[in-house]
């Protein structure tokens, strides 16, 4: 399946961070895990960087992250099918850059 999206992807939380800080990220999907860096405080480190771009994460099961839901813009069950994903990466997506160009106009 081929949606128009470049993605970049990182196996480890930190790796995550450090790309997401060094490229220009247009959302991120991030997906609830436990480590050693919880993806709620990914979650929050990248809000603090970058506030304006929009956070997916995705979870499954038993796993909803109470911590990451105040700094996530949509918190959703991993999905059976990627169109509802992409559907709402562009969801996200648009109403960013239509928020941005309201801010940025005036």
């Amino acid at each position: 399946m081929h949606a128009g999206y470049a993605v970049l992807t990182a196996e480890a939380a930190l790796a995550g961070l450090q790309l997401f800080a060094s490229e220009e990220v247009h959302a991120v999907v991030l997906h609830c895990f436990r480590g050693e860096i919880g993806s709620g405080v990914v979650a929050r480190r990248m809000k603090n960087l970058k506030p304006e771009t929009p956070i997916i994460m995705l979870f499954g099961g038993a796993d909803q992250p109470g911590d990451a839901l105040p700094v996530v813009d949509v918190l959703m069950r991993n999905p059976e099918s990627p169109n509802i994903l992409l559907a709402k990466l562009s969801e996200v997506i648009d109403r960013n850059h239509f928020s941005v160009g309201q801010t940025t106009k005036g």
